[in-house]
C-alpha cells in the first residue's frame, strides 16, 4: 500500500512518518494554493504539495499481473524489501 511504501521510505531516510492524511479533495485544493503561492513568490523549489502528487497518491495504484504470470510466465524480479533497499540506496546517493 502507499502507507507501507511511505512508512518504509521515511524510516529508511530517517525522517518521521506522516501521522495524518487529508481527504483528496482538500489536499488538491491546498496543492493549488501552494503552487499559486510559489509562482507569485517566484520560488525556485517545488511546493511541499503539488496537484500531481495528490493525484498520484490519492488513488489506488494496483495492477493485476495474473494474466502476465499465466500467459508469459512473468514473475517480479525483486520483492518489496529488496526494491526498498535499492530505492533507499539511490535516495542516499542522490541527496
Amino acid at each position: 500500500t502507499w502507507k507501507d511504501y511511505i512508512a518504509a521510505l521515511a524510516e529508511g531516510i530517517g525522517v518521521r512518518c506522516p501521522s495524518f492524511s487529508l481527504p483528496t479533495w482538500l489536499a488538491y485544493r491546498l496543492a493549488v494554493c501552494m503552487e499559486a503561492g510559489g509562482r507569485l513568490l517566484s520560488m525556485r523549489n517545488r511546493p511541499l504539495l503539488t496537484r500531481l502528487a495528490v493525484l498520484e497518491l490519492g488513488q489506488a495504484q494496483r495492477y493485476n499481473i495474473s494474466l502476465a504470470r499465466r500467459q508469459l510466465g512473468y514473475a517480479p524480479a525483486v520483492g518489496f524489501e529488496l526494491a526498498m533497499q535499492k530505492t533507499l540506496e539511490w535516495v542516499r546517493t542522490s541527496m
